[in-house]
């Protein structure tokens, strides 16, 4: 056989011990959204019953808020750092960890300032919620970085005792400042802060092998940079459907209308627990696949993931057609249902997200992400040029339909660009033979 042709048979195929590495991974990667979604489900089943309608708006304004800064902030670094950092030694690890994490906390801080202008401006919160804001950015800032070096590294056991410590302290300052010290909306938050603080305490003691004091390297950065940066208009549409559309519908309507939109997007963030597994992963074997001749390719590897993901998100999809406004009286009100259909429309963006997700790592791991970013930055311009028609004709439902408008057609221009790249990769392979 030539060699050709055998490295094209190994490539048909996974040996058995990378699928019992897979396996492992997805294992353990399904724990996450477990706890994400069980946690998720009794946040709002605790604070949209305990709180007023328009308090649990503001909460829910104010974490999506929190989000908001985050992604601005974050210049996609982590998402570079789950293709940079494989399989690469612990000194050169830990040297980038410090450079990369210097970065991501200076970027928070000058975000926040440019925000918080915003938003006394707009008189969208006053100046104590503004405060409370940036003491939760810097705490939440940090545990965004240690969860995401977890699943850069593959610490996947380290990342699923991060996420359940960080989301049962969560619950448990919450429920002492809600029911035992009757603290109303402000107790909710400093419950929050608090946990927040416990847990990036948590993560420093779990990481401690991976982080040390180092000179800061802007040429690290750079190559972070230069994967993570144009990538970041993907960003964006978690962001857009998370947490710019509250503060959008903040604007339009008021803190009602954000609680009715947040309790519709949360149910429909069931929709993404096959994202949450697969995602986990993904990067890091696509990654693996690339540099390997032994690996099944690029291309195999990439559609056996979409397989898997598309074997769990339909029953879902399908589960909440039938039982989502049971899902939805059993985590708040029975005021909240009238927000099935728009959780309907929300779970079919989940879902263009989640598949554009799986597109858009292509190029990442190919190391040419700026047609990806054009690509979700005129998706952005897209979704903010037709969201205030859309809401002022069919009102929240227009989100939704703006939503579906504008990710539909970044879907449809994401694959054209795989196909191209594809295309791109197999001539260059051919003029390198």
């Amino acid at each position: 056989m030539s060699t050709r042709s055998h490295l094209w048979g190994n490539a048909t195929m996974l040996s058995s011990e990378t699928q019992s590495r897979l396996i492992g991974h997805l294992s353990l990667s399904a724990s996450l959204p477990v706890i994400r979604f069980s946690y998720g489900f009794a946040l709002a089943a605790i604070l949209s019953k305990y709180l007023s309608v328009e308090a649990y708006g503001s909460w829910s304004l104010f974490i999506s808020l929190v989000g908001l800064v985050l992604t601005f902030s974050s210049l996609n670094l982590m998402y570079a750092a789950n293709v940079l950092l494989t399989g690469k030694n612990r000194s050169s690890q830990k040297r980038e960890i410090f450079s990369v994490g210097v970065t991501k906390f200076t970027m928070t801080i000058l975000v926040f300032v440019g925000f918080a202008l915003y938003l006394s401006y707009r008189e969208v919160l006053d100046s104590s919620l503004i405060s409370l804001l940036l003491v939760a950015l810097v705490f939440r800032t940090a545990n965004d970085f240690f969860f995401g070096l977890c699943r850069s590294l593959l610490l996947l056991r380290r990342q699923v005792l991060f996420f359940l410590i960080e989301s049962c302290l969560i619950l448990l300052a919450i429920v002492i400042s809600c029911f035992a010290l009757d603290g109303g909306l402000y107790g909710a938050l400093y419950g929050f802060i608090l946990a927040e603080l416990l847990v990036a305490s948590l993560g420093l003691f779990l990481l401690k092998d991976y982080l040390t004091f180092s000179t800061y390297d802007y040429a690290i950065v750079r190559k972070y940079l230069a994967i993570g940066l144009p990538l970041l208009p993907f960003a964006f549409s978690d962001l857009i459907v998370n947490a710019l559309v509250p503060l959008l519908i903040k604007l339009y309507d008021g803190l009602e209308a954000v609680a009715f939109y947040s309790i519709a997007q949360k149910v429909a963030l069931v929709s993404t627990i096959p994202t949450a597994i697969v995602n986990n992963v993904y990067a890091q074997h696509l990654r693996k696949s690339r540099l390997s001749d032994e690996g099944p390719g690029v291309r195999k590897t990439f559609f056996m993931f979409f397989a898997i993901y598309l074997a769990m998100a339909l029953p879902l999809l399908l589960i909440l057609y039938l039982l989502g406004e049971d899902v939805i009286r059993l985590i708040s009100t029975d005021e909240y249902v009238r927000s099935y259909g728009l959780m309907l429309l929300l779970v079919i963006v989940n879902m263009m997200v989640s598949v554009g997700s799986m597109l858009t790592t292509v190029f990442a791991v190919y190391e040419r992400t700026r047609i990806a970013g054009y690509i979700w930055l005129g998706v952005l311009a897209v979704f903010l040029g037709i969201s205030g028609y859309c809401y002022d004709r069919w009102e929240m439902p227009g989100i939704a339909y703006a939503l579906i408008l504008s990710f539909g057609l970044g879907l449809l221009l994401i694959s054209l660009a795989v196909v191209r790249l594809q295309r791109s990769v197999r001539r260059e392979r051919v003029i390198e033979r």
